[in-house]
């Protein structure tokens, strides 16, 4: 049921998603057991397509790595007139992030489902004590969605803007814990949409390479009320400055 990313489609009759995370064939002259290596700033494109039954392709998806980034890029091409779904296509991201905190009750105060429409934030938090939160939809010109731990995010930044998003949330058990809580996020498109193409920040809540994404994920971090926040970050700026340099 994991989906890190994929790209699925929501069924209204049955209230559950069709994950399209089934085994796609690798292309090229690299084989599923290989080892690649990377030398800083390098980077790789994988392509992969996923084939129905008599060879007919459904999805083409390439994915570029590169060694000095948290950031990777995903591309999906969508043979429409084979691929047959009946509802809109969203870049999901299913199944959380694992547990950074020794202490459960970090974890739940920490973390949480974000979205970023035009510029506005919406989050879903929980708690050990909350029940789950089903699929909820915004609708809306939608940026970036992303699940945040206390220290690192993952986030799908549209290259295409989504034309909603989707969050949700859960209790799991994980380990030897009671519960942990499991957020899921996704981008929303078009029904007529033939490619999808995102940047996958993940990675530290670390505003230096946040800000490489080039979208304004650093709202991802607790900064204070609004007037607060221009003091929050000068002084973040003057304590790292200090720390940078001496």
């Amino acid at each position: 049921e994991n989906c890190m990313p994929c790209i699925a489609s929501f069924d209204d009759r049955d209230d559950k998603y069709r994950l399209i995370n089934q085994p796609f064939a690798l292309l090229g002259s690299y084989s599923q057991t290989d080892t690649i290596y990377l030398d800083f700033s390098d980077s790789i494109e994988l392509k992969f397509v996923l084939h129905e039954e008599g060879g007919v392709p459904l999805v083409e998806k390439s994915v570029v790595f590169s060694a000095d980034k948290y950031m990777s890029r995903h591309f999906f091409k969508i043979h429409d007139d084979n691929f047959n779904y009946s509802n809109n296509l969203e870049l999901l991201w299913r199944g959380g992030l694992r547990p950074t905190e020794e202490r459960v009750s970090e974890d739940d105060q920490y973390a949480s489902g974000i979205i970023s429409q035009a510029g506005e934030i919406e989050d879903v938090q929980i708690s050990a004590d909350d029940g789950d939160v089903s699929r909820e939809m915004f609708k809306g010109r939608t940026e970036w969605v992303g699940i945040r731990t206390k220290y690192f995010v993952s986030a799908l930044i549209a290259e295409n803007l989504g034309e909603y998003a989707v969050l949700s949330a859960e209790n799991m058990a994980f380990g030897d814990r009671g519960q942990a809580p499991l957020y899921n996020a996704g981008i929303g498109y078009s029904l007529d949409i033939t490619s999808i193409a995102s940047n996958i920040y993940l990675g530290p809540l670390d505003v230096d390479h946040i800000a490489k994404t080039g979208a304004d994920l650093d709202a991802a971090m607790n900064w204070g009320f609004s007037l607060i926040r221009p003091i929050s970050k000068g002084i973040l700026w003057v304590l790292k400055f200090i720390h940078n340099t001496f």
